[in-house]
């Protein structure tokens, strides 16, 4: 689920930049009235377009987050935090290497 609303956020930015750049030119053309808010983003064109942006990047960036956090070294798992359920101290993370190295 959490994929195709980031998925669906990525076409309304898409939607978004198009309304910004050709909205004016697209609603004359069509003989519409333009809305108030494409007039707002094309009078604002750099605010809008970086609103967009932030808010579409922001919720795409929160569906997929899965909480993983995980440590390795040369290939070997060190710390998890799905395993352990919690962020691993830098101590803990240390001795992890240490051990893999044999120290």
């Amino acid at each position: 689920m959490g994929s195709a609303i980031a998925r669906f956020t990525e076409y309304a930015r898409a939607y978004a930049f198009v309304l910004i750049l050709v909205g004016a030119a697209a609603f004359e053309w069509a003989g519409m009235e333009m809305p108030s808010i494409v007039r707002s983003m094309s009078e604002n064109k750099m605010h809008s377009a970086l609103v967009a942006f932030w808010v579409s990047n922001m919720i795409a960036t929160n569906c997929l987050n899965t909480g993983a956090f995980e440590v390795y070294f040369d290939g070997k798992l060190v710390t998890s935090k799905l395993a352990s359920k919690t962020l691993p101290r830098i101590d803990a993370v240390f001795d992890g290497i240490r051990s893999i190295r044999g120290k």
